[in-house]
């Protein structure tokens, strides 16, 4: 089960689960409200073809969008994540004639642990070293001697 937006609010759709456990980790969303209303961005102008409305995409190598342009407004990746209640600001935007579609990667801020990955590591047989070693590159873990 995925995503589709209505009324800028994420519920139940179609759409792949692409995590085993735990909410769903991927899913495609579809815009259904006229973004420039508000809460969205009521200053945007989205005129002509969808496929021209979102720009100057700027992505984190892991795919989280740090920055676009919409209808000539730039915007933070997390502010477009907030105003249209995606899971996650790894995404990517698709068009179709009319339908802007969302697909969304991840479920949270995009920093730090989850712990639906960190109990399938655990699942596999990692301790709680391997695992925040996993999602903390370079971090020790030491005994506090304080």
């Amino acid at each position: 089960m995925g995503v589709v937006i209505q009324g800028r609010r994420a519920v139940a759709g179609p759409g792949p689960v692409l995590a085993g456990e735990g909410p769903a980790y991927g899913g495609v969303g579809v815009l259904a409200e006229p973004l420039e209303e508000e809460p969205g961005l009521p200053e945007a102008r989205l005129e002509g073809s969808p496929s021209n409305w979102f720009t100057n995409i700027h992505q984190q190598a892991s795919g989280v969008v740090d920055s676009l342009t919409v209808g000539g407004v730039d915007v933070a990746g997390n502010r477009l994540r907030t105003i249209l209640d995606l899971r996650s600001a790894c995404f990517t935007i698709s068009f179709e004639g009319e339908t802007v579609s969302f697909s969304v990667t991840g479920y949270g801020h995009g920093v730090g642990m989850s712990q639906y990955g960190a109990n399938i590591l655990a699942g596999d047989g990692m301790d709680y070293r391997e695992i925040l070693s996993w999602y903390y590159t370079g971090a020790t873990v030491e005994r506090y001697e304080g």
